[in-house]
């Protein structure tokens, strides 16, 4: 019974919600019958109630009801530009279906079990060459023969033209020229642009793995950054714009504007072309892990330009030859990373934020060739320009120059319950503790809201120390680490 009611409430809600806020009526009164009227309504009649006709034809025309406002404002959706490019899945739909009906044709019922080095099928292989190959007619052969030599003697006629023209062009040259004409002026040779240009690449990359530029990648993928969907339901309507990218988005938006370019050429040729990604959100929330997963997932060259490094190296005008070097190398060793932490100071002008910071040289002397390098990384160099920054907001100026530096900007929130549920588990079996049915991991989730990643693994590394684990070891062999035991310690 308690079922059939509450359908009928909810068909009612749904039946009178206003299309343009989507918020729900209210209850009618206890005097006109409550919830009752609802589940029970009054029957309808076929004739109309002439009474309110009555009442409106005696007021004047002039004279109209103005409609209550809303209590709450309309919402405004962003409108989609028309003069942005096709997004992605509309254009790589068909390349993607073509690909599954090849694999399904060919690789679906295949067993592949004993083949551990992935070799090649070589049936498959002779049924696609001996047609262009093996299997050519005698007829066919002969054609082709013949139209070889034709072309063959076309290209030596047209070559004994070309020779012919050139000789006697020169002839006449000659005759036309002058003899008491001055020599012409020596031009001034060019001076090279590029500072580098005698140098070895050897020497370079030397250089920069000295001043710890150049790095080897820490062992992190992309699995490491724990991450879930949230489904908001019908409060998302209400308010779309009021709530921050699940971990799940933020994961997708780094494997297809930093990995996937770098690692396909194909999406890289036909995709819009990124050159720089920004990822900004609070400390200990896992942007430079984002950083050097993406980079060693795509299994490309890392190269750190932040002001931490940088500090006391490569003063005054040698900054901008620096840059020069490494956006070379990048190039030459491409697929590339370049990254900077804390980007942001590279835009702050202010002495006194800058003196904050105890570095010995102002980070903002490579802006501007930072940009020009940036502005010249052209499609086809598969290099990526990545900063992050915890503290965007410092960055100065009435023009959002800052943000518009970048391709695509990213942001990196808390982690909601469902990740923090996960990271909990990760973290303390991580640090050698052992998550049982005892352990109430929903309550702790829900306390940790506001926590980020790394305070979190602080309240692990505080409470799992090898001291506590070694108490809770000798307790019983079969004994596992839990809340309850944890207390008792």
């Amino acid at each position: 019974m308690r079922e059939i009611i509450q359908e009928k409430i909810n068909a009612w809600l749904n039946a009178n919600r206003d299309p343009d806020t989507g918020l729900f009526p209210p209850f009618p009164k206890p005097a006109d019958g409550g919830s009752k009227l609802i589940v029970f309504p009054p029957p309808k009649f076929d004739f109309e109630v002439e009474t309110k006709k009555k009442k409106d034809a005696k007021k004047d025309d002039k004279k109209k009801k103005k409609k209550k406002a809303s209590p709450f404002p309309p919402l405004v959706f962003p409108v989609d530009d028309e003069e942005k490019p096709p997004s992605c899945p509309a254009f790589f739909l068909r390349h993607v279906r073509e690909s599954v009906d090849v694999y399904t044709h060919s690789w679906h019922d295949k067993d592949d079990s004993a083949n551990l080095a992935q070799k090649h099928d070589t049936d498959r292989l002779k049924g696609q060459l001996r047609p262009m190959v093996l299997e050519v007619d005698q007829n066919t052969r002969v054609i082709l023969d013949r139209v070889k030599k034709k072309i063959l003697a076309e290209l030596k006629a047209a070559r004994k033209k070309q020779k012919k023209g050139a000789k006697e062009k020169k002839k006449e040259k000659k005759k036309d020229k002058d003899k008491d004409a001055p020599p012409p002026a020596k031009k001034k040779p060019k001076k090279p642009k590029d500072p580098t240009a005698q140098r070895t690449i050897e020497s370079i990359y030397s250089e920069l793995v000295k001043n710890g530029i150049v790095q080897l990648l820490p062992k992190r993928e992309l699995s490491d950054y724990v991450s879930t969907e949230t489904f908001y339901g019908p409060t998302f309507e209400v308010d779309p714009t009021g709530f921050d990218p699940t971990t799940a988005q933020v994961k997708r938006a780094v494997v297809e504007y930093c990995i996937m370019p770098l690692v396909s050429d194909f999406v890289h040729q036909n995709a819009p072309y990124i050159k720089s990604v920004l990822l900004y959100g609070a400390e200990g929330n896992g942007k430079t892990l984002l950083v050097h997963a993406s980079a060693r997932a795509a299994g490309a060259a890392y190269f750190n330009l932040s002001p931490q490094v940088l500090d006391g190296k490569y003063p005054g005008k040698q900054g901008p030859k620096m840059l020069q070097m490494v956006f070379k190398l990048a190039r030459i060793m491409a697929p590339s990373v370049v990254h900077i932490s804390g980007v942001e100071k590279l835009f702050v002008t202010d002495r006194k934020k800058i003196k904050t910071w105890g570095l010995k040289d102002k980070p903002n002397r490579i802006k501007k060739a930072l940009t020009k390098e940036v502005k010249n990384i052209k499609p086809g160099e598969r290099v990526l320009f990545l900063g992050t920054s915890s503290r965007p907001q410092d960055a100065p100026g009435k023009r959002p120059v800052f943000p518009n530096f970048f391709t695509k900007r990213i942001y990196v929130p808390f982690p909601d319950y469902g990740s923090r549920s996960r990271i909990w588990r990760a973290l303390i079996e991580r640090h050698g503790g052992v998550v049982t049915e005892q352990f109430n991991l929903s309550t702790i989730s829900q306390l940790s809201d506001g926590f980020s990643v790394a305070s979190i693994e602080k309240v692990c590394k505080t409470v799992l120390t090898e001291k506590r684990k070694r108490k809770v070891a000798r307790l019983s062999p079969c004994f596992s680490f839990s809340m309850d035991s944890r207390s008792k310690l």
